[in-house]
C-alpha cells in the first residue's frame, strides 16, 4: 500500500495517493513513514478534502514525529508551518529538534532565512547577499513564506532579491511566477 501510494504521489495523483496511504495506515496506524507520506500529499498536492490541506498535513507530520522521534523529515515541514503562522515558540522548539539531526545545509539555511525574517521582519535578512550566494535556498524560503499569503513582506523581499541578482539569473523566472 505504501509503495502504491508513493507511486501515485510521484505521479501527481493526489486522491489515489491519499487512498493508498490510508490503507497503509489501516494496516499499521503508528507507521511514521506512512503518516509522513500522507502529510506530503496534503502539503504538496491538492487532494479533494473537506479540511484545509495545511491542517491535514500538519496533523500527519505531528503523528509521524510522535511515532518515530528519530525521524527528521516531518520536523522540517512542521517548522515551515509554524514559521508561516509566526508561531515563534513552536518554531524554535521544532528548529532545535531538527538541528539535532544535522540536516543538510540547504534545508537548514532555508529555515534560518525564514526564521530571521519572521522574527525580525523583512529587513532582518540580507536578501541581496543570500540571493547572490544561495539563490536556491532563497527561492525555497520565499515560496514557503508566500503560501496562503502568510508572510508576504518576507516572500516579496526574497523574490525581489532574486530578480535583482545577476548571480541568480537562473531563478528569475521562478521569482516572477
Amino acid at each position: 500500500a505504501l509503495a502504491h501510494g508513493l507511486d501515485a504521489y510521484w505521479s501527481g495523483h493526489a486522491d489515489t495517493a491519499v487512498g493508498w496511504f490510508k490503507r497503509a495506515l489501516a494496516l499499521d496506524p503508528e507507521w511514521a513513514e506512512s503518516h509522513m507520506a500522507l502529510g506530503e500529499v496534503y502539503y504538496h498536492l491538492l487532494p479533494e478534502m473537506p479540511l484545509p490541506p495545511d491542517s491535514l498535513a500538519e496533523t500527519e507530520f505531528l503523528q509521524a514525529a510522535a511515532y518515530d522521534s528519530g525521524f527528521a523529515p516531518p520536523l522540517f515541514h512542521l517548522a515551515e508551518l509554524a514559521l508561516r503562522r509566526a508561531d515563534t515558540a513552536a518554531s524554535e522548539r521544532l528548529l532545535e529538534r531538527f538541528r539535532g539531526f544535522n540536516p543538510d545545509s540547504g534545508r537548514w539555511r532555508q529555515l534560518s532565512i525564514m526564521r530571521s525574517c519572521v522574527r525580525g521582519g523583512a529587513q532582518a535578512v540580507d536578501w541581496a547577499a543570500e540571493a547572490a550566494t544561495h539563490p536556491m535556498d532563497v527561492v525555497h524560503a520565499a515560496r514557503s513564506l508566500s503560501v496562503g499569503g502568510a508572510q508576504n513582506d518576507c516572500a516579496e523581499r526574497g523574490y525581489r532579491a532574486l530578480l535583482s541578482s545577476p548571480a541568480a539569473s537562473d531563478f528569475h523566472w521562478g521569482a516572477v511566477q
